[in-house]
């Protein structure tokens, strides 16, 4: 599981850094540098409000969809995580 959470903090920084400088300075995968820049630009310093501001809202929109889909469905994937996998007997083979 670590070295899972490794792979997928990598493929953050690498999808964060390809959006910050190619879709001008907006980051897809982490919503902490977006708050700054939204701050930054409602301050005044220059910074471009509007992609900072939709890329913010649909990352709302998202967490809210994706709350309401986990939250009614009646049972969730991920508890098959939160307890152990049961042993499966062995089955003999057949006698020749």
């Amino acid at each position: 599981m670590p070295s899972l959470l490794v792979l997928l903090t990598i493929m953050t920084g690498l999808v964060d850094s390809v959006s910050f400088l190619e879709l001008g300075n907006v980051f897809v995968a982490n919503m902490t540098g977006n708050i700054i820049f939204l701050g930054l630009g409602l301050g005044g310093s220059g910074t471009e409000i509007m992609l900072t501001a939709v890329s913010t809202g649909f990352f709302c929109v998202g967490a809210v969809v994706g709350g309401r889909v986990t939250f009614t469905r009646p049972a969730h994937r991920g508890s098959c995580w939160a307890r152990p996998p049961r042993r499966r007997r062995s089955r003999s083979p057949p006698p020749p």
